[in-house]
């Protein structure tokens, strides 16, 4: 019990010096309240459908404005992402950690391409909804 309640401390200390560093509260932009998209290998019998909500962590409100300029492009990406995934990296806990990391990486580097900055700090899936 007395080594739990220290790990829980030890990352509340990281989490709140992060956060200090980082100039205060993160904001967060929703990328979309859900994408709806078929997946996988076409099917003559059936389409398997995901819907996947986004929101990303920025810093800032400036780059919470840069991002919302951008959402366009941001959710092109993602559809272009979430609908190029095999039904085993859609279905699992594991493929959907590689599919965040993958949005996290794209989205970063459009906006690096874009306004010299990657941004976003993190993604986050508000829902993520399968249907085979």
């Amino acid at each position: 019990m007395y080594r739990l309640l220290v790990a829980v401390c030890a990352v509340f200390i990281v989490h709140t010096s992060a956060a200090e560093e980082s100039g205060g509260e993160a904001l967060y932009v929703k990328i979309t309240p859900g994408f709806v998209i078929n997946y996988g290998a076409p099917s003559i019998n059936r389409l398997k459908y995901a819907k996947v909500g986004m929101s990303v962590r920025v810093g800032d409100a400036e780059a919470s404005d840069v991002v919302e300029h951008h959402l366009p492009a941001l959710q092109d990406s993602m559809v272009m992402l979430l609908s190029a995934h095999p039904e085993e990296g859609i279905r699992t806990v594991k493929g959907k950690e590689r599919i965040r990391k993958e949005a996290l990486k794209r989205m970063r580097e459009l906006l690096n391409r874009e306004e010299g900055a990657p941004l976003i700090e993190d993604v986050l899936f508000e829902n993520f909804v399968v249907q085979r």
